[in-house]
């Protein structure tokens, strides 16, 4: 471990020195070279630490003077204009605040002249800013209905089919059963005319013959009618799986006009991030030459 010369800590007259000269002098000794620094990670570090406030004081006075520039009067301030009083006070500073010791630069003229077409300018910006969230707001809320008033049909159409499917369905069990009765008679007729013609009996061979023509009419309509219950079930099918389609169709295109707008929106959040970085760029020009004064 390495051990600090207790020297560096105290000057000649025994007192403890500056914290900031004490680790100036620790951080400039050399290594075994002779030429680069012993503690390079250390001095990292070091000058990380100090740069620390020990104190909110910096903070308090920039909120006492923000209240002194906010008053009563001129609470509708944007951040901007606040910014721009701080910034000129802080630039008054240097000059005692005192105004008529600024130079008049032919630089500090021109911004001057460009200040008002600069507020202008972002008037405007906030004025675009403001009128595309509302549209968007406005949008967003006529997709929501949109989307509500189409769950609410497609929900109202499916249990309208799903209800028409449940009544096919006890239709083609009836007609179902309906031809089982008819394949049944059938073959009770079938038999009794073998019986008939065995025993050459004319009025039960009519009765067999009568029940056959019966059993083939109550089969055919039976038949008929199933048929006709089936083909309804395929069309009632094929209108779930449309109502469904259209429903699925609309959220992707829902949900690709939302990606649309949210694209469009970052475009334009970026171009006012521009457009805000090139003001600030301007403010930052303008406080340099404050200070170059």
């Amino acid at each position: 471990m390495e051990t600090i010369p207790e020297t560096l800590m105290k000057d000649e007259h025994g007192t403890f020195r500056r914290v900031d000269h004490y680790w100036r002098d620790v951080l400039a000794i050399t290594g075994s070279d002779g030429s680069s620094l012993k503690y390079h990670t250390l001095s990292v570090f070091v000058k990380s630490f100090l740069v620390i406030t020990h104190g909110n004081s910096d903070v308090e006075r920039g909120f006492s003077d923000s209240a002194h520039s906010v008053t009563a009067e001129r609470a509708a301030l944007s951040e901007a204009s606040i910014n721009g009083l701080r910034s000129t006070t802080d630039g008054l500073r240097l000059f005692g605040d005192k105004p008529h010791l600024v130079p008049m630069t032919r630089e500090f003229l021109s911004l001057g002249r460009q200040a008002h077409s600069h507020y202008v300018s972002r008037l405007e910006e906030e004025r675009i800013n403001k009128e595309k969230k509302q549209k968007e707001s406005r949008e967003k809320a006529a997709k929501r209905l949109e989307e509500g008033e189409a769950r609410t049909l497609a929900k109202k159409e499916t249990e309208g089919l799903v209800n028409r499917e449940k009544q096919l369905h006890v239709e083609e069990n009836k007609q179902t059963e309906m031809m089982g009765v008819g394949t049944e008679l059938f073959k009770e007729a079938n038999m009794k005319l073998k019986e008939s013609l065995k025993t050459k009996n004319f009025k039960q061979i009519a009765i067999a013959q009568a029940m056959l023509d019966a059993a083939e009419t109550h089969i055919q309509q039976a038949c008929t009618k199933l048929q006709k219950t089936r083909t309804e079930q395929r069309i009632v099918e094929k209108r779930k799986q449309s109502a469904m389609d259209r429903f699925l169709t609309k959220k992707v295109k829902t949900s690709s006009t939302a990606t649309s707008s949210t694209a469009t929106s970052s475009a334009a959040t970026s171009s006012a991030a521009t457009s805000s970085a090139a003001n600030s760029s301007a403010a930052s020009a303008g406080i340099q030459m404050w200070e170059g004064l």
